[in-house]
């Protein structure tokens, strides 16, 4: 009988401490969001207009701020393919590259303006070549050839370069995308 009002007494303290918990969440709940209101946003209201009668004082009207701008970023490009990457920087330092076979490379030149983000990066893994709807990723044998700079653009800065994929030969349609993971940018993308 002692073992059953042993475990009888450690329950009802479980519970005696659970119900404590939940007590002190519904308190904080509570204090945090018991006395806030939601206002609508109404530009048409003026100052002559009364408050509700159930509220005692008039709750101010939110007002978008004036000349506010969604952040985007234009990204200007065009297209061409080569069968081969050619590249003679000096004596010293000359090369070429011949596609894969039934591949070509699409090499993509693009002017990039950060128009109101904290940053963007031109990292050139984020960046595909969708090829009649598969992705490609840059092609990393050109790296250097391209002169691609891997950086953060703060907000109005622009930067124009040049990344090489690998397609295939046989592609319709061609577009270039951007991805980042856990970032979300409003991206105007402009083909010339």
């Amino acid at each position: 009988m002692d073992k059953k009002k042993t475990y009888s007494n450690s329950s009802r303290k479980i519970i005696a401490g659970i119900a404590a918990i939940l007590v002190i969440i519904l308190l904080a709940y509570f204090a945090f969001f018991g006395e806030t209101a939601v206002v609508p946003l109404n530009p048409q209201q003026n100052d002559t207009e009364k408050p509700n009668s159930t509220t005692s004082s008039p709750l101010p009207t939110i007002q978008p701020m004036p000349n506010s701008t969604t952040p985007s970023v234009d990204i200007i490009y065009n297209v061409l393919t080569k069968p081969s990457i050619s590249w003679n920087w000096s004596s010293d330092c000359s090369g070429y590259v011949q596609s894969d076979p039934r591949n070509v490379f699409l090499v993509v030149n693009l002017t990039i303006k950060n128009n109101g983000y904290e940053e963007f990066s031109t990292n050139p893994y984020y960046f595909d070549a969708v090829a009649d709807g598969v992705r490609y990723g840059f092609d990393n044998r050109t790296w250097n050839v391209a002169n691609w700079e891997p950086i953060e653009l703060i907000i109005g800065e622009t930067y124009s370069g040049t990344l090489i994929f690998q397609i295939p030969a046989t592609a319709q349609s061609v577009t270039v995308d951007y991805m980042r993971e856990y970032h979300e940018y409003t991206i105007n993308w402009t083909k010339t």
